[in-house]
This record gives structure tokens, C-alpha cells and sequence, in this order.
């Protein structure tokens, strides 16, 4: 009997992303009578050729996604790091732009010793990627006067290399991303930025924010106000009219304060 459809999609499928290769795929397997023979190439040649072209898509979303790190290991290590990546995690998902998801980990351990900031910088890439396809929308609101609501397309990032200028730098730094529109955003976060965004990101009541900041950096009172206009501005923070659940503007949040 024949096979059907779905058995010959699904052996195809396995030798198509066999991640060892074509070669790996037994020679005598009756499945290769499956395939219909067309000389001068064999059966397997002819998969081969799908193989490689599936696991090349897959390599060319992975540069596309992490270009300033190609641009920093060289296209031959990163290309040899992305082999290495596909054998050990292939890909189990439908969506292409997914395949990287495992990589900054992977890039961290494969790379940790010679190149100790290519991690940190696949991360900052990934968090790029994983925050262009987030819906947006915002959190619960945060009690307090005034009450706030925080974007959900909004990430801190802590780094143990400076990676988002010209060179890595073995320096800390905690950076944070947002999405304005369709577009991508990210900046270093100076220390009241830092403390702010991460109290409102845990719920914190904007009193209990200043309160710590008080006991903390103790900033002046115009600085406080500078860096929530600032997060307003950006869509970041959201401040909310009390039972309206209506934004207000960034202009009018001296006043509310």
C-alpha cells in the first residue's frame, strides 16, 4: 500500500531538518522509494538540497536578527556558532521569527569564554525582537495619587556588559526598551530613571517611589518631576484620571503631583 500524504509530509519533514544532515538519514531506508527517481541526482541529493535550503532561511533570520552581532563576531564565527545552534536546538516552531529565541543563552555558553559580551548583546537584540512583535496595551493601574499605569511593550534589562555603544565594555549597565508605534526604542537608564521605572514596575505607589528615592539619592523634587515627564512623554507611564481610566497628558502631571 502507498503512503499517504501526511506520512510522506511528515518523513520529509525529519530529513528536511534533520540537524546532523541528509547523511545522518540511512541509506537503505525504504522511505527513500518514497520519492519518485529523477537522474542524474539521487533520491538524497535532491533532499539535500531542500535541507540546505531550509537551514540556510533559518541562518538568514538569525543574521537578520541579530545584525549588530554579526557585524561584531564576523559572518564566519557567526555563522559557526549558528551551526552549532541549529544541531543542538532545532527549530519546533512554525513561526521563523521565533528561531532565535534560545540563542542569547546559547551564544552566552558557546562564546562565554571568547567573547564574554556577545551574550549580553544577543540579549539586548532579542528583547528588540520580542518587544517589535508585542501587542502593546497596559498593566493594572497602580493605586496612588495619581494613580498610574505602566506600557506593557516596556522592558528593564540588566547587562553585565556595555554592549549598545560602538565596543562592548566590561561595565554593568541597566538599560530599558519601549515600543513607540511600530519602532523600537532603547536607552542606558541613569539611577533615578532605574529606581522609578523598577518601583512602578513592582506596583509600588508613586509615594512609596519618592520615599525611597528620598532615602536613597535624594533627589530635588524638580528632578523627580523631570524624569516622569519624561517616561510620560514616551508612553512608558500613563497617568490616569480616577475612575475615567482616561491617559492624561504629559503636561498636566506637575499639576496632579
Amino acid at each position: 500500500m502507498p503512503p499517504s500524504l501526511a506520512e510522506v509530509q511528515r518523513w520529509l519533514a525529519q530529513v528536511f531538518t534533520e540537524p546532523r544532515g541528509i547523511g545522518a538519514i540511512a541509506t537503505d531506508d525504504p522511505r527513500w522509494l518514497w520519492l519518485q527517481a529523477a537522474p542524474p541526482l539521487s533520491r538524497a541529493e535532491r533532499a539535500h538540497i531542500y535541507a540546505e535550503a531550509y537551514f540556510l532561511r533559518l541562518s538568514e533570520n538569525l543574521e537578520a536578527t541579530f545584525p549588530r552581532l554579526v557585524h561584531a563576531l564576523g559572518e564566519d564565527d557567526f555563522r559557526r556558532a549558528v551551526a552549532h545552534y541549529l544541531h543542538q536546538h532545532p527549530s519546533s516552531v512554525f513561526q521563523i521569527q521565533l528561531t532565535g529565541a534560545k540563542f542569547p543563552a546559547f551564544v552566552a555558553d558557546f562564546l562565554g569564554e571568547t567573547a564574554p559580551w556577545a551574550g549580553p548583546l544577543a540579549t539586548l537584540e532579542w528583547a528588540q525582537v520580542a518587544l517589535r512583535y508585542h501587542a502593546g496595551g497596559v498593566g493594572p493601574v497602580i493605586p496612588g495619587e495619581p494613580p498610574l499605569q505602566l506600557s506593557q511593550a516596556f522592558q528593564i534589562l540588566h547587562l553585565p556588559w556595555t554592549v549598545h555603544g560602538d565596543s562592548p565594555l566590561p561595565e554593568a549597565v541597566d538599560i530599558t526598551l519601549w515600543k513607540q508605534g511600530y519602532t523600537v526604542l532603547f536607552e542606558p537608564l541613569a539611577a533615578l530613571d532605574y529606581c522609578v521605572l523598577r518601583g512602578l514596575s513592582a506596583g509600588q505607589p508613586l509615594v512609596s517611589v519618592c520615599d525611597e528615592l528620598a532615602a536613597t539619592l535624594d533627589p530635588s523634587p524638580e528632578e523627580v518631576s523631570h524624569c516622569l515627564q519624561q517616561w510620560v512623554s514616551r508612553g512608558v507611564i500613563q497617568v490616569v484620571v480616577p475612575g475615567a481610566g482616561v491617559p492624561v497628558e504629559a503636561s498636566s502631571f506637575n499639576d496632579r503631583r
